[in-house]
């Protein structure tokens, strides 16, 4: 479950905070999955579009940072 990503938008579906997913690598190197769904966001998620993130199936990384903790395949809880 390696994720390798770009956020490239927010949206709120069903009550849900999901993140838009494209890869990091401009020649299309797959970013993993295309959503992520956000347990528990930040009041302006807007502020996450831009963020490159990777890790693997425990945790997401900004850069050098643990930036997400994953429960499964898609859902996140932000650190």
């Amino acid at each position: 479950m390696s994720i390798d990503a770009r956020i490239v938008g927010v949206r709120l579906i069903d009550g849900e905070t999901k993140l838009t997913l494209e890869p990091r690598d401009p020649r299309g190197t797959a970013a993993g999955q295309e959503t992520l769904v956000v347990d528990n966001p930040p009041a302006d998620c807007r502020s996450l579009i831009g963020l490159e993130i990777w890790g693997s199936a425990d945790t997401i990384m900004c850069g050098e940072t643990p930036w997400a903790k994953r429960h499964g395949y898609t859902h996140i809880e932000l650190i």
